[in-house]
């Protein structure tokens, strides 16, 4: 069973972990609503450094539409403070 196996989705990867094949890193939410309810799996916090992932939204600065793409990365920031308080925003 140990042969090369490749995981895209986070489902796949709990799999294969549920099935002894490994371990793998998962983000906090999927942790918290899923991989924390699987009985086959153990869920182990690092608690010596944070993990992040950092995630943007790109456009030409000669977009008409730049002031709308302001509004929405803050409309979705806001979203994300709100209803993740567990997960802090770092902004650049």
């Amino acid at each position: 069973m140990r042969h090369v196996h490749e995981g895209a989705g986070l489902d796949t990867l709990r799999e294969m972990v549920a099935m002894d094949m490994g371990s793998t890193f998962l983000p906090g939410l999927y942790v918290d609503g899923v991989a924390k309810n699987d009985s086959n799996v153990r869920v182990l916090s690092l608690s010596d450094r944070q993990i992040y992932r950092t995630v943007g939204l790109a456009s030409s600065q000669s977009s008409e539409r730049q002031g709308e793409y302001l509004r929405l990365a803050a409309l979705v920031r806001g979203l994300i403070a709100q209803q993740f308080p567990k997960y802090p925003l770092v902004s650049t």
